[in-house]
C-alpha cells in the first residue's frame, strides 16, 4: 500500500486555487525539496558563519583606522572640546599625515574587497514571504544607484568651478577613497553583518572613551556642567552612541539567545548619549526610534504614533504655558538637558547661519566646490567673528550647498531620501533586520543633518557606515546575491506566493516536504 505524503497534500492544497496545472511543480518538489528555502531562524542567525572571520577583522581594521583618523585621547581636558582656530585652519591648509594614511587605507581595503570573489549566498532564501502572505520576487530598482552616481559625478565636477581647487581635490580623494571603502564592505557583507559592525565599533569606541576619562580623571557624569566625550566631541560621541542604540535595538529583536546582552547594550548606550548632553543626536535618536516603531507596526500603530502621539505632546506643552505649572521649568531642563543658554539661538548656530547667507548666495547654484568652503582664512576669519572654533556650518545641508551648491544638495537629499524608501521597502520584503537598521541609520542620519555636519562628509565612522549602507541598497542588495530561479523554482513560487496560509503552516509543510519521502 502506497501512503500519499502528507507534505505533497500540503502543497496541493496550497496551490488548489491555481488554474495552472500543479503536477509538474509537485513532482519538482518531489524529487528536489530543497528548491524551496526558507528565512532563517534565531538558532541559524546565531550560528556561527563562514563570514566572521572576515566580519572580524573588519571590526579591528576599521575601528583603528577611524579611531587614528578622528579621534584624540586628551579632547576632555579641553573646555571647548575642540581645536583653536588657528590650529584647525593650519589642519585644513596642510592636512594631517595620519589621516592621509588612513583614508589611503580605507580605499586599499575597499580595493581588496572588491577584488576577492563575493559570497553567493548571505543567508536569505530565494524568495522572501511579506506580511500579507505573497511572495513578492524583487526586482533591482536602479534609481538609487543612478542617484548616488549623479550624486557623486557632480562633486568631481565641480572642481572645474572651484573656488579653491587644489583644496576640492584633496577633499574629493577622500570622497573617492571612502567610497571604495563602503563599496568593498557591501560587496562582502550582508545587511546584517553591517549592522553587527556598526555596533561592534561604536560599542569599541564608547568603552574606550570611558577607559580614556576614567585615566584622565575627567569622568565626573554626576556633576552638574559635565559632558561625556572620550575621544570625540560631546556631539560626535552622541552620534556614535545613537549608532550604537539603534544597532543594538535592531538586533535584539531576532537573536533570543543575545537578547539580553544587546538590551544592555542599547541602555548602556542610551545613558552615555544622555551624558554627552547632545541634544541633536538624543532628538535625532528618537524620532528614527519612532520611525522604527512604526516600519515595524500595524497601521494603527502608525496611526497612534503620527498623529496621536505629537497631539498629545501639543496638548502638554499648550497646558503647561497657559497655567505656568512649576514643573514646566523642570521639564524644559530635561528637554535641554540642562543647556538652556541660547537654546533660543540653537546654541550660536542662527547667527552663524546669517554669517555664511551671503557666501551662499554668491554661489547658489553651483557652489564653491565639494567641500571647498572652509579654507584656513575662512576658518580664521569666521571664527573670530564668534567665541568658538568653527570648522563647519554645524548644519549638513547649509555645508553642502556651500560646497556643491543647491543642485549638489537637492541629489544628495534625494540619494537619503531615496535609501530610506528602498531600505524601507527591503525590510518589508525580507524581514532582514539590517535592512531595518540600514533605514533607521539614514533617518537619524537625515535629522541630525539638520544641526550638525560630519553626516555627509564622509570623514567619521557614522558617515562611513550610512555609505555602506546605501551602497549595499544601490549595489549589491541581498536578493542581488543569490543566484537567479530557475523556472521550475519561480513557478513554484508563484504558486506558493498564491497561498493565504500563514508563514507558519507554510513553514511547517515546506519542512515537511523537505524531509518526507513516499513509503510503501
Amino acid at each position: 500500500m502506497i501512503v500519499k505524503p502528507r507534505p505533497l497534500v500540503a502543497v496541493l492544497r496550497i496551490i488548489n486555487s491555481s488554474p495552472v496545472d500543479p503536477r509538474p511543480m509537485v513532482a519538482a518538489l518531489h524529487h528536489n525539496p530543497t528548491m524551496i528555502q526558507t528565512q532563517p531562524t534565531a538558532a541559524e542567525l546565531d550560528a556561527p558563519s563562514a563570514a566572521r572571520p572576515l566580519l572580524l577583522i573588519l571590526v579591528v581594521l576599521l575601528g583603528s583606522i577611524f579611531f587614528a583618523a578622528g579621534h584624540q585621547w586628551n579632547v576632555s581636558l579641553s573646555e571647548t572640546f575642540s581645536a583653536a582656530a588657528d590650529e584647525a585652519g593650519q589642519i585644513v591648509a596642510g592636512g594631517d599625515t595620519v589621516r592621509r594614511v588612513a583614508f589611503s587605507a580605507i580605499a586599499i581595503i575597499g580595493l581588496c574587497l572588491l577584488a576577492c570573489k563575493a559570497p553567493t549566498t548571505r543567508g536569505l532564501s530565494r524568495f522572501s514571504r511579506s506580511e500579507n502572505g505573497t511572495v513578492p520576487f524583487q526586482k533591482r530598482q536602479p534609481w538609487l544607484g543612478i542617484l548616488v552616481i549623479a550624486y557623486l559625478s557632480w562633486c568631481l565636477l565641480s572642481v572645474i568651478w572651484a573656488v579653491h581647487p587644489s583644496l576640492t581635490i584633496t577633499r574629493l580623494a577622500v570622497l573617492v577613497f571612502c567610497c571604495l571603502g563602503a563599496l568593498g564592505v557591501a560587496r562582502q557583507l550582508s545587511a546584517r553583518e553591517i549592522c553587527l559592525l556598526a555596533v561592534a565599533i561604536s560599542a569599541a569606541y564608547v568603552a574606550v572613551g570611558v577607559c580614556t576619562e576614567v585615566a584622565l580623571g575627567t569622568f565626573r557624569p554626576f556633576s552638574v556642567d559635565y559632558r561625556f566625550a572620550g575621544t570625540l566631541h560631546p556631539n560626535a560621541q552622541g552620534a556614535v552612541c545613537a549608532v550604537l542604540c539603534l544597532g543594538s535595538f535592531c538586533l535584539a529583536v531576532e537573536s533570543p539567545r543575545r537578547r539580553a546582552w544587546l538590551i544592555a547594550l542599547f541602555v548602556a548606550g542610551l545613558a552615555m548619549l544622555f551624558i554627552t548632553r547632545s541634544r541633536t543626536s538624543l532628538a535625532a535618536l528618537t524620532a528614527a526610534m519612532l520611525a522604527l516603531l512604526t516600519l515595524r507596526g500595524s497601521w494603527r500603530t502608525r496611526a497612534i504614533i503620527g498623529i496621536a502621539l505629537p497631539w498629545v505632546l501639543c496638548a502638554c506643552v499648550l497646558v503647561i504655558l497657559l497655567f505656568s505649572i512649576p514643573a514646566g521649568e523642570k521639564l524644559t531642563g530635561a528637554v535641554l538637558m540642562g543647556r538652556q543658554d541660547e537654546a533660543f539661538l540653537l546654541s550660536g548656530r542662527m547667527p552663524l547661519w546669517a554669517e555664511l547667507m551671503p557666501y551662499v548666495r554668491d554661489n547658489l547654484m553651483l557652489g564653491h566646490g565639494y567641500d571647498g568652503f572652509w579654507t584656513s582664512k575662512n576658518v580664521q576669519d569666521i571664527s573670530s567673528i564668534f567665541d568658538w572654533t568653527i570648522p563647519d556650518a554645524h548644519s549638513a545641508y547649509l555645508d553642502m550647498v556651500l560646497g556643491v551648491g543647491l543642485i549638489g544638495a537637492m541629489l544628495g537629499l534625494l540619494v537619503l531620501a531615496c535609501g530610506v524608501w528602498m531600505s524601507a521597502a527591503q525590510y518589508k520584503a525580507t524581514g532582514n533586520v539590517g535592512y531595518e537598521f540600514i533605514f533607521s541609520l539614514l533617518v537619524y542620519g537625515m535629522l541630525a543633518s539638520l544641526l550638525e555636519s560630519s553626516f555627509v562628509l564622509m570623514t567619521s565612522f557614522v558617515s562611513f557606515m550610512a555609505a555602506c549602507g546605501l551602497a549595499h541598497l544601490a549595489f549589491y542588495p541581498e536578493s542581488r546575491r543569490v543566484g537567479a530561479c530557475t523556472h521550475a523554482n519561480q513557478q513554484a513560487c508563484e504558486h506558493v506566493g498564491a497561498s493565504t496560509h500563514p508563514t507558519s503552516d507554510l513553514r511547517r509543510d515546506i519542512k515537511l516536504v523537505r524531509s518526507t519521502h513516499p513509503t510503501e
